[in-house]
């Protein structure tokens, strides 16, 4: 049986799912970089955590000749979603246009972005950002040495999309005698105002004061309550959360911000 070791390893977090993991997630080598892989055999491979780089042991030789002529050596990948939804659950224009990444050589199990963005942005096609992974990162100067190195786990951390969430309460006319609570006291919102749908029907529409982050399974704890004299009484005890599906561009005082619509009928 081929024995391999694990040249590197890259977790991708992103603050949408409930266990800090992004789902979905491939590597796909360049030209250059696929034909190094067929050359020494190097398999990448897609698991459950992470996605990890593995190098046959018999192939060690070879690949460390190729370092001492390169020494900056990398491969180069760009890295994509299967997930439809992700662009509506993470913040594109924080991600920039399909950034490039690195190794950095102080830091090693580090991927920093390298300054440069590519020429045309590749998110219709899928493509979240363009990795680059040094095969001698830490600088060995023997083969012994780099042959018994750790492999570095790099961690790619993608920005989860914030949005104002928008209630629309069907079935309230003009009632504004109602408000919104967080049962957490963590999120502040509007006062109701009546509106009026696509369709021509009123609505009671409420929004967050700030952007909420999208999550898979959201903590927070909404309430929509009555005012009766000095007192509340609960009308709805939990409201639905935001789903990335609803996502909305809206002016709101003068800017264009995410929102996302929560339709709630009584």
């Amino acid at each position: 049986m081929t024995a391999y070791r694990c040249l590197a390893s890259l977790r991708v977090q992103h603050g949408y799912f409930a266990d800090g993991l992004a789902r979905g997630m491939r590597l796909q080598a360049d030209a250059e970089s696929e034909q190094r892989l067929q050359r020494f055999g190097l398999l990448l491979r897609h698991e459950a955590q992470r996605i990890a780089l593995y190098l046959p042991r018999q192939a060690e030789a070879g690949l460390w000749s190729e370092l001492q002529v390169q020494p900056d050596l990398a491969l180069h990948f760009g890295l994509y979603c299967s997930d439809t939804a992700w662009a509506y659950y993470t913040d594109l224009r924080a991600l920039g246009a399909s950034p490039r990444f690195k190794h950095s050589p102080s830091s090693p199990g580090l991927l920093q972005a390298d300054g440069e963005s590519p020429s045309k942005p590749s998110f219709a096609l899928g493509r979240l950002a363009e990795l680059q992974i040094a095969l001698n990162p830490y600088a060995q100067a023997s083969l012994a040495d780099w042959a018994a190195q750790d492999a570095p786990v790099y961690q790619l951390t993608l920005p989860v999309r914030r949005t104002i969430w928008k209630y629309l309460m069907l079935g309230q006319d003009s009632r504004v005698d109602v408000r919104l609570v967080d049962v957490g006291q963590a999120v502040d919102f509007t006062e109701p105002v009546v509106t009026e749908l696509e369709s021509g029907h009123p609505a009671l529409m409420i929004r967050s004061q700030a952007p909420l982050a999208l999550q898979e399974r959201p903590s927070h704890r909404f309430q929509l309550r009555k005012r009766v004299g000095n007192s509340e009484r609960v009308l709805i005890a939990r409201l639905p959360m935001a789903t990335p599906a609803a996502l909305q561009r809206e002016l709101i005082d003068g800017e264009l911000c995410d929102v996302s619509e929560i339709f709630v009928n009584r």
